[in-house]
């Protein structure tokens, strides 16, 4: 640990040097807040029990006929709901990748980096997601759970390196996006590395949780450079329901008369947020000259 942190310092040092200096001080408070969750907060496992979904149903086809069954020795796609919801953000990937393709008749108003390079990696990673997704439901365990959370990952460093980008204004003109996005999509990479061999969430913890703290402070604390900001927080609205129907699956399962389970609703809800970020790239104009 003394080795990584001093290796960590001295990079810092160095990348630190690099950001604007009206960045500087935000990722230097942001790295001090993760240095003291990493150290005064005890390791988390991996709940075993988190795989134990309330909708164990497949969809079997056999013989002529189709539907739902719990019979394990008959099942053609196990844990149907759960597989089968993730289309809405597979849906939700491949809308803003066409936003993103059609942007010369859209006319969307944004930065070269942000639109050609950051936006992409969302929602290509958005994409990814679902097959990931997919593949860990048909088969819920910590090893297929890596390939569930890996574009996950991507996607939320994404997300937050545009809205640092997009929201940090620089009196030089430089781009703050650029310069962490890279680093920021390794960070998370690593979280879950050490994870799967650790079983040790915190870095993961941090990846997933510590942007939905740093958004409203952003919203706070630097003005906007572009309008349709009210879509990034129906995005928030959207991604923070999900995980309130994740935590409350056999609830939300038994209350809809077994009909559908608060982590089939979380793929719903989660893939409404490519969506609302797709109408934000549509509708934004510039606020401020740059």
């Amino acid at each position: 640990a003394a080795v990584i942190l001093g290796a960590w310092i001295q990079y810092s040092e160095a990348y630190i040097q690099q950001l604007p200096s009206e960045a500087r001080k935000p990722f230097i408070l942001l790295t001090f807040t993760c240095a003291a969750f990493l150290f005064f907060v005890a390791p988390i496992p991996q709940d075993r029990s988190y795989h134990n979904f309330a909708d164990r149903r497949g969809f079997c086809c056999r013989c002529g006929t189709f539907g739902f069954t719990k019979d394990q020795g008959r099942l053609v796609v196990p844990n149907f709901m759960d597989v089968a919801s993730n289309s809405v953000i597979l849906a939700g990937g491949v809308f803003g990748i066409i936003v993103l393709m059609t942007r010369d008749n859209l006319e969307l108003a944004g930065d070269e980096w942000q639109l050609s390079v950051c936006c992409p990696i969302l929602f290509l990673a958005t994409v990814t997601i679902t097959f990931g997704s997919m593949y860990y439901h048909w088969r819920p365990c910590n090893e297929t759970l890596v390939w569930d959370r890996l574009p996950m990952t991507v996607a939320f460093m994404a997300v937050f390196s545009f809205l640092l980008d997009d929201r940090i204004a620089t009196k030089s003109n430089a781009k703050l996006g650029p310069l962490i996005l890279y680093p920021f999509i390794f960070i998370g990479i690593l979280s879950l590395i050490y994870w799967h061999y650790t079983d040790d969430l915190r870095p993961y913890f941090l990846v997933q949780f510590l942007p939905l703290i740093c958004i409203p402070i952003l919203f706070i604390t630097y003005p906007p450079k572009y309008s349709g900001q009210e879509h990034i927080l129906i995005s928030l609205f959207w991604y923070v329901m999900a995980k309130v129907c994740e935590e409350k699956d056999r609830e939300i399962y038994i209350m809809s008369g077994e009909r559908v389970s608060g982590h089939s609703l979380k793929h719903v809800l989660a893939g409404f947020v490519p969506f609302s970020l797709s109408c934000m790239l549509i509708v934004r104009q510039p606020l401020i000259e740059e």
